[in-house]
């Protein structure tokens, strides 16, 4: 019998396209921009990707989180930070707790993250 999913797994599902659905055209889409940074640039390596919006809501965690994970599909080391303070949402779609993070970190509550 198949587990049925609740509605917090079908969310993180239907966000995370690039782990849940590799061979969607999301995926495919995802995979293409991935591609195009990193020739955008071929001298130079890709350091820092910043993904930022105007409004909440438009998918600014969903596109980051999705190009971290193409980047990292190909072997290279990818560090994934929601620095959102007021309505962080990574923890979620990776289903980790947010308990300390970042603004931990900065207000110097902790010596690592």
């Amino acid at each position: 019998m198949a587990k049925k999913k609740n509605k917090s797994q079908k969310i993180k599902s239907d966000k995370l396209v690039a782990l849940h659905h590799k061979k969607s055209p999301a995926t495919e889409a995802f995979r293409t921009i991935r591609t195009n940074l990193q020739f955008m640039s071929p001298d130079k390596e890709l350091k820092v990707i910043m993904v930022t919006g105007s409004e909440a809501g438009i998918g600014k965690s969903t596109v980051a989180s999705n190009l971290a994970l193409t980047f990292s599909m190909t072997g290279q080391k990818t560090l994934l930070i929601d620095t959102d303070m007021r309505k962080p949402m990574l923890h979620k779609l990776f289903d980790l707790p947010n308990f300390q993070g970042l603004s931990s970190y900065l207000a110097g509550d902790q010596d690592e993250i």
